[in-house]
């Protein structure tokens, strides 16, 4: 885990470590525990910005992404949103 606040944790998962068992926990909790997931080709120098706090207004903040690609994982509808940045 590299951040954590009241409402969300960030994981970071190598991909070599991406095996069918985590994508089963993945799938059930989004479909339990409402948790969305996503994610990044790279993470060399991107900066994850975390609200620390429940009543902040503000979600997840990504920056530096360079030309990285983000995969916004939707398991129950089977289906992935991909953004790009060049």
């Amino acid at each position: 885990m590299i951040a954590e606040n009241t409402v969300m944790k960030l994981y970071v998962y190598e991909a070599n470590h991406c095996e069918d068992a985590l994508w089963d926990v993945l799938s059930e909790n989004e479909y339990n525990q409402h948790w969305p997931y996503f994610l990044l080709k790279k993470i060399e120098g991107v900066r994850f910005e975390l609200p620390y706090t429940q009543p902040s207004q503000q979600s997840l903040g990504l920056t530096h992404l360079g030309t990285n690609q983000l995969v916004y994982l939707q398991f129950e509808t089977y289906q992935s949103v991909t953004c790009q940045w060049e």
